[in-house]
């Protein structure tokens, strides 16, 4: 029996399936396609870089690099300028008297040494002496000491050097001239020494102008003596250096406030400079200070004895960035307060250096606190363990 059936294509053993399109197809070949455009006869196997054409460079605004490079000839402009700016302004004396003094305060090292220098006195034995006497100031921060030296005739007469924990005292009173009177107490100061031994060692180079160490720290007998001084003055009053600072920040305030400062010309010591202030504000100032201090209104006004508006006039010289010379008129700066011109010519000179202190060269002995004790008396211990 025959099965008329036809099989289908997942019959066994049936045709192979095929598909033919239709003959209404009338698709139009690629390439006789008319007016179509590249991106329309694109083709799956085609690549799209080998297509589309490369792409063409942006086109270059010729105004905006013109800018760019106003800018930067402006900028330059700008700088050139802000820097001479700051050269002139850093060059005015003003500006330069104030950095001048900053310098020489942040100083880890230094010295300043004042003499006055007389005229009009018609005593020139004593011009000349105070012309040849000074009082020297040095510091060095890092080693936390200071130096006093008292200047006469060329020679340290006296001279204290200070430590936290000690201090180291010479003298030359002898360089001031033979005194029969001085003679006879060194020679008595020498003989006592020697007479306590290996003790007085310290006593006896005192008096022969070699250096002494004296201790003075936490526990010293110089330090208990202090002490006791204190206890039996009823006093315990010690400087306060925060109230002297800001003392000294407000004078300098008031002067900064109303200062004039001229550049009049330069020789060996420097840049020469001129500080012109009035005297009445600083005076005011100062006298507010002592009121705050006191407490209380002051007996007098002090600026009421100041006649008319005068000014101060102070020359300093600025060497290497920092002061190396001050003048004050002290006389003509009584002479304008007062109205009386029949004072002498009187001016304070101040010479600045970068030298610290000088230890002494010879030999240093040190005091033995025993000594100390035995010169008060046995104070020390009677009257601090009572």
């Amino acid at each position: 029996m025959t099965d008329s059936t036809t099989p289908g294509p997942d019959s066994p053993g049936g045709p192979e399936a095929s598909w033919q399109p239709p003959a209404s197809d009338s698709r139009i070949p690629l390439d006789d396609a008319p007016g179509l455009s590249a991106s329309e006869t694109l083709d799956a196997a085609t690549p799209l870089g080998d297509v589309l054409p490369a792409e063409a460079p942006a086109p270059v605004r010729r105004g905006g690099r013109r800018w760019i490079a106003v800018t930067a000839v402006a900028a330059v402009l700008v700088l050139v300028m802000g820097g001479v700016a700051a050269a002139v302004l850093l060059n005015r004396p003003d500006v330069k008297l104030q950095r001048a003094l900053d310098a020489m305060s942040a100083q880890q090292t230094g010295s300043m040494t004042m003499t006055v220098q007389v005229r009009g006195t018609g005593d020139t034995g004593s011009e000349q002496m105070l012309k040849d006497a000074g009082l020297r100031f040095a510091w060095d921060k890092a080693a936390g000491t200071g130096q006093v030296t008292v200047k006469v005739k060329g020679s340290d007469v006296v001279d204290v050097v200070t430590a936290k924990d000690y201090v180291i005292v010479s003298q030359d009173l002898a360089a001031l001239g033979a005194d029969a009177a001085f003679d006879s107490t060194m020679s008595g100061i020498e003989q006592y020494g020697a007479s306590l031994g290996s003790k007085g060692d310290a006593i006896v180079a005192f008096a022969q102008g070699k250096p002494v160490k004296v201790a003075t720290g936490d526990g010293s007998a110089f330090s208990d003596l202090m002490a006791l001084a204190q206890q039996q003055s009823g006093s315990t009053a010690t400087p306060d250096p925060e109230q002297a600072k800001a003392f000294t920040d407000r004078i300098q305030q008031k002067i900064r406030e109303s200062v004039v400062v001229t550049q009049v010309g330069s020789d060996d010591a420097g840049d020469h400079l001129q500080a012109v202030f009035p005297i009445k504000p600083v005076v005011a100032e100062f006298e507010s200070y002592l009121k705050e201090v006191a407490g209380q209104a002051l007996p007098a006004d002090l600026t009421s004895g100041i006649k008319g508006d005068p000014t101060v006039t102070v020359d300093v010289w600025v060497k290497d960035g920092t002061v190396s010379k001050m003048a004050l008129p002290l006389g003509q700066i009584i002479k304008d307060a007062t109205g009386d011109s029949s004072g002498p010519d009187v001016t304070l000179v101040v010479t600045v250096s970068g030298d610290g202190v000088v230890m002494p060269a010879e030999e240093v002995t040190t005091l033995d606190d025993s000594v100390i004790e035995e010169l008060v008396g046995g104070a020390l211990t009677g009257g601090l363990g009572s």
